[in-house]
This record gives structure tokens, sequence and C-alpha cells, in this order.
């Protein structure tokens, strides 16, 4: 009898009303310019999150974002049996030609990347990393997700090692990153 012992879930949605969404997710981006540094591997307001995680600012900020992708967050709380979350942190991203965003991951919860600026004829996605070993020759377990356009969605486990691969094009890849936490146990 074979079973499967782990599973690792991940979801890809489309943003609905995407060209609304877009508009009003990169007025949030232009609002936080300010706030980017180039941190070697890519454009980010990451970094500047950490001072400001519990200012009033940053708590609005991420309430619009949710606001306006609730519909794709609820969606996301359904399949996950989520009764109630919150976003944590929230944060913006872009890479210009051969800027990457080496292996890491986030705290517990999940985490979620949307693409605002992102061709799929030259880009890649986010690529995971699995926490095992190939059984065979010990390698690493590489995913990366297919059809992903521009207005896409990713939900995932936030502790789920994952990457970007240096974009070839020049044309800039611009995203959305998030962390949602359980807000009934946080």
């Amino acid at each position: 009898m074979l079973i499967s012992i782990f599973n690792i879930p991940l979801i890809h949605l489309k943003v609905s009303d995407w060209e609304n969404k877009k508009t009003k997710l990169l007025e949030l981006m232009h609002s936080q310019s300010e706030d980017f540094e180039n941190d070697m591997h890519l454009y980010t307001t990451f970094h500047n999150v950490k001072d400001k995680v519990n200012s009033k600012e940053y708590k609005e900020l991420n309430c619009d974002i949710h606001q306006i992708l609730n519909e794709e967050i609820s969606q996301m709380m359904n399949i996950f049996q989520i009764n109630l979350c919150k976003i944590s942190t929230s944060w913006f991203q872009i890479q210009e030609k051969y800027m990457a965003h080496p292996v890491h991951n986030h705290h517990p919860g999940f985490a979620a990347v949307c693409y605002l600026e992102y061709d799929e004829n030259v880009h890649t996605p986010v690529e995971f990393i699995a926490p095992y070993t190939d059984l065979f020759d010990g390698s690493m377990i590489k995913h990366t997700p297919e059809n992903v356009t521009e207005g896409s969605i990713l939900f995932f486990p936030a502790s789920l090692l994952h990457q970007t691969m240096p974009n070839m094009s020049d044309k800039k890849r611009v995203a959305l990153a998030f962390n949602i936490v359980d807000a009934e146990t946080k």
C-alpha cells in the first residue's frame, strides 16, 4: 500500500477585475516609493517594513491590500478552512535585468505573491524548493508553477523555501508579496 505522508499546498488564482485592481495596487506601490531600497538582488520595500510594522500607516497599507485582494484572500481562506486572517507584512519588489531573489522563507503562516508587471514570455515565476531531497541522488527537488501570468496570485506555506531566478529580460518584473496569519491565534 502506498500512502503520501506530506502534502505541500500551493494555490494559484487569477485576480478578478485585474486591470482595476492592478491600478490600485500600483498606486499603493508608488505611494511607497521612498521606501524602496536596492539590496543587490532586487529593489524592495521589505527592509523598511521592520521599522514601520506597528505604525498606523503600515497597518492601513496592509488593510488596503487586503481590501483590494479580498476576493482572492477569501478563496484562499475557504480552501485552507481559515475563519479569520490578516496580512501581517507586505512589500513590493522590482527586479530589473539580472536581478533575482536568493533562496529564503518567511515566518509561519502563509505567503503570497501577486505579479503586477510580468511577461510570461520572458519572465519566470517564483521557484519552490521541497523540504526534502530526491530519494535517489539527494538533489534538491524544485517546482516552478505553470501558467503564471500578470495578475496571477500564488498562496503557499510561508516556511517553504523559494527563490526567483534572474530576470534575463530588459522588462522589469514587479510583484507584491505579503504574509498572512490566522487572526484568531495571532
